[in-house]
């Protein structure tokens, strides 16, 4: 792992003259190669994952995967079909979250979830009668000084730019080129517009799991527009030196094709700038989150992670460019690599549905809202001259480990529908120590919401009872019924949970770490209220990831 700690850099080629491949040419090959490998990933997985499926199971997953290959793979044009691999990765996550068999699912998200990151790098259209390189290759040599772990930091890195006008920001998580070599980055963007600046951020992608922080993330800042005068030569690609948490600047052979803004604090209009992109200040708490790329390649194991899917109508306006997309779980924000929702908008093609798909892993859920928690999230359109629309929000009732069929939940004077598909791990602990159910009819009302009170309380009590195991906080997790029997009885559970060093909680282990853990609650019965609260016999409650809650139970909340 030295090379982390060496500055990135590449071996620049000999200059490219107007005797190279035009590119037009170069840019459409490059699609037509993208488009013909995630087709061939997407027949890997199908033949991997559903060799033993039925026949029904089978037709309608390929069914749904083979539309997206045949949209970018019978696209005509370059600008269609760049658009078309665009939508494949945009929507390919809420295609294997809709998948119902918790194996399949599994299954086909660990073969494609590289495919997300390699299809988000969809290549910008080329311009061959620019007077400049338009798409222009940008090339970045990062020396890492914070990022340096291994066990902490993979090899990738978040870009995220936002260029001015009407044009889509770049959101995407680009891998070393040349890792045998001296490794670099390397994207092609559009070349920026005349008086404008192109401005954004790296961060290094983390392989830790969600982690309760009150420290900004590392960022590494990108200024750039175009120069007083063209070089003499043209050249498609530009070449930054960049050190981890400052900001990026022209390498000594840099190609002149781009220049470097003046510092923030000196460029006009300073203001929007600090509004649009310092963090808040004062310390706040939130999930430093990986994302659903991120997550997607890990070997994971013992618990898995839920991708939430969304779409909305609210957005299908042509002077819509992105959408900022801020989530919260029981009122604690979630930020992909610790980024603010400004700092990573979401492109918005304005002719389709906005659709966006983000992970959660167990962060803090325990059941604080009688069984169910509350997931938000707050859309915010950002208009191509810059400004930002009033934000509108959504309230999600969700439950953890568990599968949310398609739900429909008000979004200012429009709709959001969304899904949640829980991803179980290949090796995946399923057993929960449980202390006490509380079982009702459901047929009566009143009884119910004594059952949901009497849990509450008592999760209440357990939270602040002060017990540990081994060391680890323990507090309680309502799990509200997966289903209701034949005589109309359903039950909720006390679960043990334990707060781990990153702030999340857990309750699902091993068999044998749970049976030694009912022991353990048993022992811990030495008061008239503990007695209560504990059963004398707790017993052994086997999960099943991606069941679903029983109908009416948290469907909403408030």
């Amino acid at each position: 792992m030295r090379a982390l700690g060496l500055a990135m850099v590449v071996a620049l080629s000999a200059p490219l003259a107007f005797a190279q491949p035009a590119p037009g040419a170069r840019q459409g090959a490059r699609v037509d190669e993208t488009a013909m490998r995630l087709a061939r990933q997407v027949d890997q997985a199908e033949r991997a994952c559903l060799s033993s499926t039925t026949t029904t199971q089978r037709t309608s997953i390929t069914g749904r995967l083979q539309a997206l290959t045949d949209g970018f793979l019978n696209a005509l044009g370059f600008e269609r079909k760049v658009e078309a691999i665009r939508g494949a990765a945009r929507t390919m996550p809420a295609e294997l979250a809709r998948i119902e068999n918790d194996a399949i699912r599994t299954c086909m998200t660990r073969y494609l979830g590289p495919a997300f990151a390699a299809t988000q790098a969809a290549y910008q259209a080329a311009d061959t009668t620019a007077p400049y390189p338009q798409p222009i290759d940008l090339q970045i040599r990062l020396q890492r000084r914070h990022s340096t772990d291994p066990a902490r930091f993979s090899h990738n890195v978040r870009l995220l730019l936002q260029p001015s006008g009407r044009r889509s920001p770049v959101n995407v998580t680009l891998a070393p080129q040349d890792p045998g070599g001296l490794p670099y980055y390397q994207y092609p963007i559009a070349y920026p517009d005349a008086q404008a600046a192109l401005r954004g951020t790296i961060v290094a992608e983390r392989k830790e799991d969600a982690a309760l922080s009150s420290s900004p993330p590392v960022r590494t800042d990108i200024c750039l527009q175009r120069p007083a005068a063209y070089p003499p030569q043209r050249r498609e690609y530009e070449v930054l030196e960049c050190v981890e948490g400052g900001q990026c600047q022209r390498a000594r052979d840099s190609t002149g094709w781009l220049q470097v803004c003046r510092p923030v604090a000196e460029a006009a209009p300073a203001r929007v700038w600090r509004a649009a992109w310092q963090p808040p200040e004062g310390p706040r708490q939130r999930w430093v989150a990986p994302s659903v790329q991120s997550l997607s390649t890990r070997e994971s194991e013992g618990v898995g992670y839920t991708i939430f899917s969304l779409t909305t109508d609210a957005f299908r306006r042509p002077d819509v460019v992105a959408v900022e997309v801020e989530v919260t779980a029981n009122g604690v924000p979630v930020e992909e690599e610790g980024l603010a929702p400004q700092l990573r908008p979401v492109a918005n093609q304005p002719d389709e549905p906005f659709g966006y798909s983000f992970a959660v892993q167990m962060l803090g859920f325990t059941g604080a809202y009688a069984g169910c928690d509350l997931v938000e999230v707050g859309l915010t359109a950002v208009l191509a001259d810059g400004r930002r629309e009033p934000q509108r929000r959504a309230r999600m009732s969700y439950v953890a480990l568990r599968d949310v069929p398609t739900r429909r939940e008000a979004l200012g004077g429009d709709e959001l529908a969304w899904t949640a598909s829980y991803i179980t791990p290949a090796r995946e602990w399923r057993h929960i120590t449980e202390v006490q159910s509380y079982i009702y009819d459901t047929r009566n009302a009143a009884a119910a919401e004594r059952a949901r009170e009497r849990a509450a309380a008592d999760k209440q009590w357990l939270d602040g009872a002060g017990f540990t195991y081994q060391g680890q906080r323990i507090v309680g997790v309502v799990r509200p019924p997966r289903t209701i029997q034949p005589n109309g009885s359903a039950a909720f559970g006390l679960a043990v949970g334990l707060i781990q060093p990153n702030g999340q909680v857990r309750f699902t282990f091993s068999e044998g770490e749970t049976r030694r853990m009912m022991a353990h609650m048993a022992s811990l019965r030495q008061t008239p209220r503990a007695r209560q609260v504990i059963h004398a016999e707790p017993f052994l409650f086997q999960a099943r990831g991606g069941a679903r809650t029983a109908p009416g139970v948290c469907e909403r909340i408030g």
